[in-house]
């Protein structure tokens, strides 16, 4: 397995998914895709299975065995080791400690708000605050 694949954005998603709870990958994908729109345009079923593997050979997760639910085929069932566990809090805590240059959509945006004019900006920002009010509030709500 490529080292590369350690080095997936996904990575520490599906660590922190794993120290809430043992799961499938199937049922990784699921969970990534409802928790995050950022993580689950990153997560195909391919890359995530291709993310688990990694781990499992890196020892960061292991198998706790198989499971089936109705006519479904047989999955297997990983949890975070104490090794992944230590990953984990080492990824996230240089992720807090050491700022990067992160470009998103919505600052490349701001760069050129001018470009909407007073009138155009005020509603642009004015609608993104409904928007993260609404998303906040339904976020609350689960």
């Amino acid at each position: 397995m490529p080292r590369r694949a350690l080095d997936n954005p996904i990575v520490p998603a599906v660590l922190g998914l794993l120290l809430e709870q043992p799961s499938h990958p199937h049922k990784l994908l699921a969970d990534l895709r409802a928790r995050s729109e950022s993580h689950a345009s990153a997560a195909t079923r391919g890359t995530l299975y291709n993310t688990v593997a990694a781990l499992a050979e890196a020892g960061w997760i292991a198998s706790q065995g198989q499971e089936r639910t109705g006519n479904r085929p047989e999955r297997t069932v990983y949890a975070l080791t104490e090794a992944g566990h230590a990953e984990l809090v080492r990824r996230l805590d240089a992720q807090i400690r050491d700022p990067e240059r992160e470009f998103s959509r919505f600052l490349g945006a701001v760069a050129h708000l001018g470009a909407l004019g007073p009138d155009g900006a005020v509603d642009a920002l004015t609608e993104r605050v409904r928007r993260l009010r609404a998303r906040t509030a339904e976020d609350e709500r689960r």
